[in-house]
C-alpha cells in the first residue's frame, strides 16, 4: 500500500500517519466572471477527536512577502499591503495565521482587516491576501508581516528592505531578512 496521500492533482499531502482523504480544496466562484467569493481547503472528519491527527502531520515550510503600503482605493485614510504566502513543503500547512506588525516597535498594527487569513495551504499552493489598516496605526511606515502555522515553523518576518525611504511606492516588495 502506498504510504502517501495524494491531493486531487496527485501532489503528496502527508505521510500515512494522517488520513488526508478528507482534505478537499474548494473554491466558490462569484457572480462576476473571474471573481472569487471563497477559496479554502477543508478537512472532512466524523469525530472531533480526528483533529488530533494534525499533531502527527510532518512539518512543512512556508514563505511570505508583502508589498509596500499604498493608499486604499476607498480614499478613507486607510493604507493597504498585499501579502503572498506560499507552502514550500511536502505537507499541508494548516491554520496559517497572518499578523501585521510595526517593524520598528514590534507592536501589532490594529485594526488590520484581512480579506483572507487562517489559511490551509496544500503543497506548492500560495495565496495573496490584501491587508488594510488606518494610516495612523503604522506611524513608522515600516510594516512587517508575521506568519505562523500549526504545521510549520514560522519563516523570518517579511520586512521592508527600503526602510527609511518614504512608504507607499506601489509594487516595491518587502523581503524577508
Amino acid at each position: 500500500m502506498d504510504d502517501r496521500a495524494p491531493s486531487g492533482d496527485g501532489t503528496v499531502l502527508a505521510q500515512a500517519t494522517v488520513d488526508t482523504s478528507g482534505w478537499l480544496p474548494a473554491t466558490v466562484p462569484g457572480t462576476v466572471p473571474a471573481s472569487l467569493v471563497d477559496q479554502g481547503t477543508y478537512w472532512r472528519y466524523r469525530e472531533p477527536s480526528a483533529m488530533q491527527a494534525l499533531n502527527s502531520v510532518q512539518q512543512t515550510r512556508i514563505s511570505a512577502s508583502v508589498t509596500s503600503p499604498g493608499a486604499s482605493a476607498g480614499g478613507d485614510g486607510r493604507r493597504q499591503v498585499t501579502a503572498t504566502v506560499r507552502n514550500r513543503g511536502a505537507a499541508v500547512a494548516a491554520m496559517v495565521r497572518l499578523s501585521l506588525l510595526d517593524a520598528r516597535s514590534g507592536a501589532r498594527v490594529l485594526p488590520t482587516l484581512y480579506d483572507d487569513n487562517y489559511l490551509w495551504l496544500l503543497p506548492g499552493e500560495s495565496r495573496t491576501p490584501t491587508l488594510s489598516f488606518p494610516q495612523s496605526a503604522l506611524s513608522s511606515g515600516d510594516p512587517e508581516l508575521h506568519v505562523e502555522a500549526y504545521t510549520a515553523r514560522p519563516p523570518p518576518p517579511a520586512r521592508d528592505r527600503f526602510a527609511g525611504q518614504p512608504p507607499g511606492q506601489p509594487g516595491r516588495p518587502l523581503d524577508r531578512r
